[in-house]
C-alpha cells in the first residue's frame, strides 16, 4: 500500500433479517463513516439489512462494497489493512472464523467494536445476563487489536474485561460516539417547535419489548394522567407487538385526549424529513437511558431532547 493510497478496511457483522437494530444500524454508519473519513470500506454481512437504503445519500458519495452471504464467503481479490468485528450475543462459529480467517490472512490488523462488557453490565444492570456467548468477544482479541467502546465511560471496564494483552498481543483501547444519520436528519433542522396535525403534543418512543432492560415496560409504571392531551407514537423495529400494544391503551385509557399511533421498521427516510418529522416534531424521545457511572449505578429511564444532528466522521 502506497502512502496516498486509503487504508482497506473489512466490516464484519451479522444482520437479522427484516429487523431495525440498533447495533447492526451503527455497524452500517461505520462502514460509512470510514468511507467517508477516505477509508476503502468492504461490509460483509449475511443478510442484506433492511435498513440498507437509509445510506443512499452515503453510498452516492462514499460507496461502501457490500458482500452478502450465509456462509461469509469473501470475494478471492479481497485484502484488508484493518478487520473491524462487530460482535452477536451469542456463538457464531462461522461469522467469527471467517473474520479471524481473513485478518491472518491479510496479515491485518484487528478491532472489535466493544458493545457493554458483562461485567459493566451486570455490576449495575437489574436485568442480569450470562456473560457467556461475550468470551467470543475475547477470541478476537486474543492476539492482540483495539478494542473500541461505544462510550468513553466502557472503557476502562473494557480494560477489565479483555486485560491489557500479554508484550507480544497488546490491546489497546479506545472509544468512539456513534453519530446519527445526519445526512435525513438535516432536513429536519428548525422543526424542534412542531406539533403534530392533530395539535396534541407528540410524544415518541422507539420501543423495543424483547429485552427488559431497553424500557419499553417502563411505559406501564407512568400514571395516565402524565399523558393527557398527548399522542403517543411507537416506533418498533422487529414488527409491531399487539398485546404490548394494546395493554398500553388499556393502562392509558383513564387520560383525556390520548391517542396512540404506531409504526413499524420505519426508515430515517420517514422518521427525520419535515414531511413526517416524528423526532423534530416531538414534544420529547422516550429511550431508555442506561447509567453507568460510577456515581450512579443504576439503569434509569428517561424523557430527553433529541440530539443535534452529529456529522459522522
Amino acid at each position: 500500500m502506497g502512502v496516498a493510497d486509503p487504508a482497506r478496511v473489512t466490516v464484519f457483522t451479522t444482520m437479522p433479517p427484516g429487523v431495525y437494530s440498533g447495533g447492526r444500524y451503527l455497524s452500517l454508519i461505520l462502514a460509512y463513516s470510514l468511507a467517508r473519513a477516505g477509508a476503502q470500506v468492504t461490509y460483509v454481512t449475511n443478510n442484506r439489512p433492511v435498513f440498507d437504503g437509509d445510506f443512499a445519500p452515503y453510498e452516492r458519495q462514499w460507496p461502501v462494497r457490500k458482500v452478502v452471504g450465509n456462509d461469509f464467503r469473501l470475494p478471492a481479490d479481497l485484502r484488508s489493512d484493518w478487520v473491524v468485528v462487530i460482535p452477536t450475543g451469542s456463538f457464531d462459529s462461522r461469522f467469527y472464523n471467517a473474520a479471524l480467517d481473513h485478518a491472518r490472512q491479510s496479515d491485518a490488523r484487528i478491532a472489535l467494536l466493544s458493545f457493554e462488557t458483562p461485567n459493566w453490565y451486570n455490576a449495575l444492570s437489574p436485568f442480569p445476563r450470562s456473560p457467556m456467548p461475550t468470551e467470543s468477544w475475547r477470541q478476537v482479541v486474543a492476539r492482540g487489536g483495539l478494542v473500541v467502546t461505544i462510550a468513553a465511560e466502557g472503557v476502562e471496564p473494557a480494560r477489565q474485561y479483555f486485560g491489557e494483552g500479554t508484550q507480544g498481543a497488546r490491546l489497546v483501547f479506545g472509544h468512539w460516539h456513534p453519530p446519527i444519520n445526519d445526512l435525513a436528519a438535516a432536513r429536519a433542522e428548525g422543526l424542534e417547535g412542531a406539533v403534530s396535525p392533530d395539535l396534541r403534543r407528540r410524544v415518541t418512543m422507539f420501543a423495543r419489548i424483547e429485552d427488559p432492560h431497553k424500557g419499553a415496560h417502563d411505559l406501564l409504571r407512568l400514571p395516565p394522567d402524565l399523558f393527557e392531551g398527548h399522542l403517543l407514537s411507537l416506533i418498533f423495529g422487529r414488527g409491531v407487538p399487539a398485546p404490548y400494544v394494546e395493554a398500553l391503551r388499556r393502562h392509558f385509557a383513564p387520560a383525556r385526549d390520548f391517542a396512540i399511533e404506531v409504526h413499524s421498521r420505519i426508515s430515517d427516510e420517514i422518521k427525520f424529513p419535515p414531511s413526517r418529522a416524528f423526532a423534530a416534531a416531538a414534544l420529547s424521545v422516550l429511550f431508555r437511558r442506561v447509567r453507568l457511572s460510577a456515581g450512579r449505578g443504576r439503569l434509569d429511564g428517561g424523557a430527553h431532547g433529541l440530539l443535534r444532528p452529529a456529522p459522522a466522521a
